[in-house]
């Protein structure tokens, strides 16, 4: 008899949890009133595994990992990874630690902006 595994698509976090495996949701919104911190499982348990966390708070949320650190072009290059508002981070397991895939990753746009001094802006 085959044995299959199910995993959430997705996932609702509204304070501080630990998720023990990636199956609890590919992608995760993390609600309610910041700041807390969600723990991830260790990143040696789950190699290859993808999770993708979006801050819908009005605050700031701390990923931690218990192994390993956050690595990538928007990691920490700790063991704390923060996710401000309105964003969405990506890690994936390298089997040790969590590689940042991107860190919200698209276009900012803004509708004010104060600027006080020089702006130089090249396209």
């Amino acid at each position: 008899m085959a044995r299959y595994n199910t995993s959430l698509t997705t996932n609702s976090l509204s304070g501080t949890a630990t998720i023990s495996s990636p199956l609890q949701g590919a992608f995760t919104e993390l609600t309610g009133t910041a700041p807390y911190t969600v723990t991830l499982p260790s990143p040696n348990l789950y190699p290859g595994q993808t999770q993708t966390f979006y801050n819908a708070t009005s605050g700031t949320i701390t990923l931690t990992t218990p192994s390993g650190f956050f690595s990538g072009l928007g990691g920490s290059g700790t063991s704390n990874q923060t996710i401000p508002v309105n964003t969405v981070v990506s890690v994936i397991s390298d089997g040790t630690n969590y590689v940042t895939l991107s860190e919200d990753g698209s276009v900012l746009y803004a509708t004010d902006v104060t600027i006080t001094g020089n702006l130089t802006a090249n396209g």
